[in-house]
């Protein structure tokens, strides 16, 4: 977080590999307000960040205990939006744990009908050997992706 941040807006970081005794360092230099999931210093963590001239009400926020979901409710500009970060592991298993995860997180917040979803993050999955992979030896992860239609339809 050592660089300045001469826009105004929104940002959403994966793999911040923060935690608690970074943060106040971060929010100083990022002179905004920022909202964490923390990991560890070796591996996770989201945030979500808001530059220091953005005007932003932030409404609700909820996170794991894992440093892979982080979900705020935010107005700017009186229009409503949910901000969705989310960085999901690599196993199919823990994947599907994260989903269901993101789920009962999901469903902490209000249902709010104005409220435009935005998902973001780093899934973790490929949706088209053909076009989202190079190299290696890609496997499609199904069970994950069914996780995340349901999602999408809320």
């Amino acid at each position: 977080m050592s660089e300045k941040l001469d826009h105004n807006g929104i940002f959403l970081l994966q793999e911040t590999h923060s935690t608690l005794s970074c943060e106040e360092n971060w929010k100083r230099e990022c002179e905004g307000n920022l909202l964490f999931s923390h990991g560890t210093s070796n591996s996770t963590g989201v945030l979500i960040g808001f530059t220091k001239n953005f005007d932003v009400t932030i409404d609700q926020t909820t996170s794991d205990k894992n440093g892979r979901i982080l979900i705020s409710d935010v107005t700017v500009n009186s229009v409503k939006y949910r901000l969705i970060n989310i960085y999901n592991d690599n196993t199919e298993q823990k994947q599907i744990n994260t989903f269901n995860s993101l789920k009962d997180h999901l469903l902490k917040h209000k249902n709010d009908d104005d409220r435009h979803p935005i998902l973001t993050g780093d899934l973790n999955f490929i949706f088209d050997i053909q076009r989202d992979a190079l190299g290696g030896s890609p496997t499609l992860k199904n069970v994950p992706l069914l996780r995340l239609c349901p999602l999408k339809m809320n």
